[in-house]
């Protein structure tokens, strides 16, 4: 098995730049859209782009809140995992050290709460207690389907909390993708069948992914069904 394929990213120029902005002004923000749309691949991609500038932790924000300040605490201080199995009551000392003990990275943070899909008490509770520090830009990553209520409770927190959606990908995007796929894998896909594969996929990154890695995509100039077909489970879905 050869290495994993480079990683493939496309499009969103416009929504990039609106968060660029938004982080460089000192906001916060929530992003959503559909499942699949490619919500944490966007701020992944951001961050690689960003990393001279910026430190963005990502957080899995379905959990509870103990277990999120554990991630998040984890991720700050890793050199403190033996301090934390000592601690009394570790919740009030990952709290206690997420407030005052200074980062070791002196990138402004960027949190990234990513897949809200509720909005609970408690997690609202410990949302707005990051939100108090003032030690991190914020990004609430939610679910398309999250209540309206729940929504602009978030925001609320956040505030200012501005709202980027993102929605299915331009045609010039899925052309690039599918451009780049093909002569990543010595396809030889020509602009008629592009074209086709764009249509077919319909803007939306599952689609784009199925029909680019389907065994008729693969044969349609003849290419080996079984060549690199470890590759795509390896490469980032948008």
């Amino acid at each position: 098995m050869g290495p994993p394929p480079e990683r493939l990213f496309v499009g969103r120029e416009r929504e990039l730049a609106r968060v660029r902005r938004e982080l460089t002004e000192g906001h916060n923000l929530v992003l959503t859209g559909r499942f699949g749309i490619g919500r944490t691949a966007f701020l992944r991609h951001l961050a690689r782009e960003e990393d001279a500038g910026w430190h963005f932790v990502f957080i899995d924000g379905s959990q509870t809140p103990a277990r999120m300040c554990e991630q998040l605490f984890l991720k700050l201080f890793p050199k403190q995992q033996r301090a934390l199995r000592r601690a009394a009551n570790p919740g009030s000392f990952m709290r206690r050290t997420v407030e005052g003990r200074g980062f070791i990275d002196r990138r402004p943070h960027v949190l990234v709460l990513d897949d809200i899909a509720k909005l609970t008490h408690p997690r609202f509770e410990f949302i707005r207690w990051l939100r108090g520090l003032d030690r991190f830009r914020i990004v609430g990553v939610t679910e398309r389907f999250l209540p309206q209520g729940d929504l602009w409770r978030l925001r609320s927190i956040l505030v200012p909390a501005p709202l980027v959606t993102l929605e299915r990908l331009s045609h010039s995007a899925c052309r690039q993708f599918f451009e780049t796929w093909s002569v990543r894998h010595g396809l030889g896909w020509d602009k008629g069948i592009v074209a086709g594969l764009v249509r077919a996929s319909n803007g939306y990154p599952p689609n784009m992914w199925e029909v680019a890695t389907a065994p008729s995509a693969r044969s349609l100039l003849g290419a080996p069904e079984d060549e690199g077909t470890e590759g795509p489970s390896q490469t980032l879905r948008q």
